[in-house]
């Protein structure tokens, strides 16, 4: 697609942001191209110029779309806190592709695991033993309790949070818990 129009390209990137693949390095380097790539198809940020993976708003519309998209950004922002935390808030997936830093700190784990209990599974293995972090996830999504450091497996609290959302959660639990009346009286709720 080598004699194409700017118009003619956002068209194409209108109906499938992945198109951007199969432009011109031209039109990969082009702000407005990349943009309606990105809100269309989030991870298209991968066939972006390098030059603009550093960019907070595409990087930010990209993310928004798909939190994967986070991956194909500039490292600087997968180091910045502001920036990765007002991701997460919107999409917890995100947190697979910040930095291990971040990964390891509470105010940018807890939204996180509030917005997606799942992207617990990509938190430092401490806060996978914090009792807040961890009873935040369960209560958002019980299956993320497979995540859940092995003491707090046994931890009734967090245990029956999560299975109040999600009875299969009981199977991640610890077995002294398995039989727990307090607990099975919630799955026959």
């Amino acid at each position: 697609m080598k004699n194409i129009s700017k118009d003619k390209a956002i068209e194409l990137l209108n109906e499938d942001g992945s198109n951007l693949s199969d432009l011109s390095d031209k039109f990969k380097k082009d702000r407005d191209i990349v943009i309606a790539a990105v809100q269309n198809n989030g991870a298209s940020l991968e066939y972006a110029d390098d030059s603009l993976k550093g960019d907070k708003e595409i990087v930010s519309i990209a993310a928004s779309n798909d939190g994967s998209a986070i991956e194909f950004a500039d490292s600087s922002l997968k180091k910045d806190k502001e920036f990765i935390l007002e991701i997460v808030q919107d999409n917890g997936s995100a947190l697979q592709f910040a930095d291990d830093d971040l990964k390891k700190d509470k105010d940018v784990v807890m939204p996180a695991v509030q917005n997606d209990g799942s992207s617990l599974q990509d938190a430092h293995e401490e806060l996978k033993k914090n009792k807040d972090v961890v009873m935040l996830a369960v209560q958002n999504d019980g299956s993320s309790l497979q995540y859940a450091h092995e003491n707090l497996k046994k931890d009734k609290d967090i245990v029956m949070a999560a299975v109040e959302n999600y009875n299969d959660a009981l199977k991640h639990a610890d077995e002294s818990l398995k039989k727990d009346q307090d607990v099975l009286n919630l799955i026959n709720e």
